[in-house]
């Protein structure tokens, strides 16, 4: 088919002695994440065609289809040729959802159809070895709400680029020496490999769940520009983060297609 069209209390005496508190404190320190976004990402267009919805129409409710990614753009890097990509899917009339994901001739390397979960969560979907992507490379996807199967224009979709990069010595060395999957995480953020920074704590979402919801709120934070907006839209902000941050995370049936081309 192509590329798409548009695609109890205490003192507080013995609250400060409590050895339990102190480590609780000393651990919150280390959980901290923080992602360093290469010089290079920060500022260029993920597409020509941008992101958004066709035509009008309630697709979607109480959110919005948001690509889980720190920058404002939605490019990210990976050291894998099968990376992980993620979204936050609100609650949605769509049954199904359209993965497209192209080079930078847009060719079409990988098209697929996504059967939602019907319930709202972080979908993850990882490229397959078939679509050949290789270090160096950049490429470009594009997720598309099916709102309605006989009116494409009514889709609401996002767009983003992935990079495949091969991990530094300083990388390598730092991934050795992790011991958990926070730590993991960290040195991924520490390098400026989105991809593997999210992929490291989704799968354990559920054992980490302050370092996963930090992590996600401060991509969001930072690719939504929150400290930028006035209230009450920073309010709202603020909250719709905080929901996709405890949201699920979701593998849905994933059905690839021959686009024909």
């Amino acid at each position: 088919m192509g590329w798409p069209k548009l695609f109890p209390s205490m003192s507080a005496l013995a609250f400060i002695l409590s050895p339990m508190v102190v480590l609780t404190s000393v651990n919150a320190v280390r959980a901290q994440i923080n992602f360093n976004a290469p010089a290079g990402d920060i500022g260029r267009p993920a597409s020509s065609v941008g992101g958004g919805t066709r035509a009008g129409g309630a697709c979607t409710t109480g959110g919005q289809l948001q690509a889980l990614m720190p920058l404002p753009n939605n490019i990210g890097r990976s050291t894998s040729p099968t990376p992980n990509l993620f979204w936050y899917v609100p609650q949605t009339v769509a049954k199904t959802a359209e993965l497209v994901l192209v080079d930078e001739e847009k060719n079409e390397l990988y098209a697929a159809e996504l059967a939602l979960p019907g319930k709202p969560g972080i979908v993850k979907v990882t490229i397959p070895e078939s679509a050949k992507l290789e270090v160096g490379q950049e490429y470009e996807w594009q997720l598309a709400l099916v709102c309605d199967p006989g009116d494409r224009a009514s889709d609401k979709f996002v767009v983003g680029k992935v990079a495949i990069v091969d991990k530094t010595p300083q990388l390598e060395t730092a991934l050795a020496a992790a011991s958990t999957p926070v730590e993991t995480a960290a040195a991924y953020a520490q390098a400026g490999i989105w991809q593997e920074t999210v992929s490291s704590l989704a799968g354990v979402s559920a054992q980490y769940p302050q370092q996963w919801q930090q992590l996600v709120q401060s991509a969001l934070r930072s690719a939504l520009k929150v400290d930028e907006m006035q209230q009450p839209q920073q309010a709202e902000a603020i909250s719709a983060i905080e929901t996709i941050s405890t949201s699920p995370v979701l593998e849905p049936q994933v059905e690839p297609y021959d686009s024909g081309n």
